[in-house]
């Protein structure tokens, strides 16, 4: 024993060198077990000169089939509007999860990737806290509120990314907030990427967030989604006609669409105007 512990003091160097060497070793394995494992992947190219993002038929590595798409910003703002389950919120997800394995693991889930070196921060997904006392509005204030403040800080690129803003509370007061968050968020060294049922806000933000959509199709024997990405903001609305082919009772349905039809059939500008227009699809 006493000689073990001899060696292991004279050899201190050397053994720790071998141990960074085991280490990396079975990085690059894993790594190499993982890659075999993909369909298709590429190694991403890095440009700094100024904050953006770009991906060609890129995939979220989680899902299996997965319907790859592309987007290449044009702005430093990116805004994607569609229906639930239309798949703007997993296209959210698999650009951030693709930011990130390329900057860790040398690693895209795409067939091209060049980008800017981002520091990708996510609001998706919040919750209440029921022991904490916090509402869900509540929580999402923290969460963009630690936003805000890293636009404050550090002098490298944020990617801000979020899922539907401010759902928490009502229509009026959640496109005014979001239409100033979104504005303050894209200042300086900043991306944001943000889906949203609100089809107010791609209007409002025009043209410092670029516009795009995923959309359903709708027919007598119900829906399918093709869960693919498009140019331009949403412009059908049918959150009432996916309630009607899933059962609803017809009285229902007459009721939402009657409201539909003396409130949201008006320009969509006049919302911030008005505290009778509404156009939520929630």
């Amino acid at each position: 024993m006493d000689r073990c512990l001899e060696i292991s003091r004279d050899g201190k160097s050397e053994i720790h060198t071998l141990y960074k060497y085991i280490g990396k070793m079975d990085s690059y394995q894993s790594l190499a077990s993982y890659r075999a494992g993909l369909k298709y992947y590429c190694i991403p190219e890095f440009d700094n000169s100024h904050p953006h993002i770009g991906l060609e038929k890129a995939f979220h590595p989680l899902l299996d089939p997965c319907q790859p798409n592309s987007l290449v910003s044009e702005t430093k703002g990116i805004i994607i509007t569609g229906s639930n389950m239309s798949g703007k919120t997993t296209f959210i997800r698999t650009v951030a999860i693709n930011a990130i394995l390329a900057q860790t693991i040398c690693t895209v889930c795409a067939s091209k990737y060049r980008s800017s070196f981002l520091t990708v921060h996510t609001a998706i997904g919040i919750q209440d806290d029921l022991l904490a006392g916090n509402s869900y509005y509540k929580a999402e204030i923290d969460a963009i509120q630690y936003f805000v403040q890293q636009t404050k800080h550090g002098a490298g690129f944020n990617l801000f990314v979020i899922d539907e803003l401010f759902k928490g509370t009502n229509t009026m007061e959640r496109v005014a907030a979001a239409k100033g968050v979104l504005e303050y968020l894209i200042k300086g060294r900043n991306m944001v990427l943000v889906s949203t049922h609100d089809l107010e806000l791609p209007e409002l933000l025009h043209p410092a967030y670029g516009q795009y959509h995923f959309q359903e199709l709708v027919g007598a024997d119900g829906y399918l989604f093709d869960y693919k990405i498009k140019h331009g903001t949403l412009k059908t609305r049918n959150a009432i006609r996916l309630l009607e082919v899933s059962g609803f009772p017809e009285e229902i349905i007459k009721s939402a669409n009657g409201y539909l039809d003396a409130t949201v059939n008006a320009p969509l500008k006049p919302m911030l105007e008005s505290n009778d227009a509404r156009t939520d699809l929630n």
